[in-house]
C-alpha cells in the first residue's frame, strides 16, 4: 500500500472514530492494519482496540470496554507524543482518564465520560 493511500485510509478511520462511528472505524482501520507492515502497525491496532472499547462502552459492556481500552492504550503509548500526524499523547491521556472513570464507578453503572477525540496535527 502506498503511503498516500495509507494516510487517506487512516484519516477516514480517524474521522469515523471522531464521529463515534466506532464499528465503521474498526472496519476501515482493520483493512489498513491487515495490509500494513510498517513500524506504525501496532499504533493502528491500538486505535482499533480503543474504538472497539468505546463501542462496548456505548453498549453497556463494562468488562469489554475496560479490557479493550486498556489493551489499546498500552499499544498507542509507545508512539507518544505524535505519530502519523496524530496527537497520541492527548489520546493516551484521554483514554487513560476514561479507563479510570469507568473503573472507579459502581459496577453496574456507566459513568458519563468524555469519549476521546483523535486530534490530527498539521505540519
Amino acid at each position: 500500500m502506498m503511503e498516500e493511500e495509507k494516510i487517506k485510509e487512516l484519516l477516514a478511520g480517524v474521522a469515523q472514530f471522531n464521529s463515534r462511528e466506532f464499528f465503521d472505524c474498526h472496519e476501515t482501520l482493520e483493512h489498513l492494519w491487515m495490509h500494513d507492515r510498517s513500524a506504525e502497525r501496532e499504533l493502528i491496532q491500538g486505535i482499533i482496540q480503543i474504538a472497539v472499547g468505546y463501542y462496548h462502552y456505548l453498549r453497556n459492556n463494562r468488562v469489554g470496554a475496560l479490557k479493550l481500552l486498556t489493551r489499546g492504550l498500552e499499544r498507542i503509548k509507545k508512539y507518544e507524543p505524535s505519530c502519523l500526524h496524530l496527537n497520541i499523547r492527548k489520546l493516551s491521556g484521554d483514554v487513560s482518564a476514561n479507563i479510570e472513570d469507568i473503573d472507579k464507578s459502581e459496577k453496574e453503572t456507566f459513568p458519563a465520560i468524555n469519549i476521546a477525540i483523535i486530534e490530527v496535527l498539521r505540519d
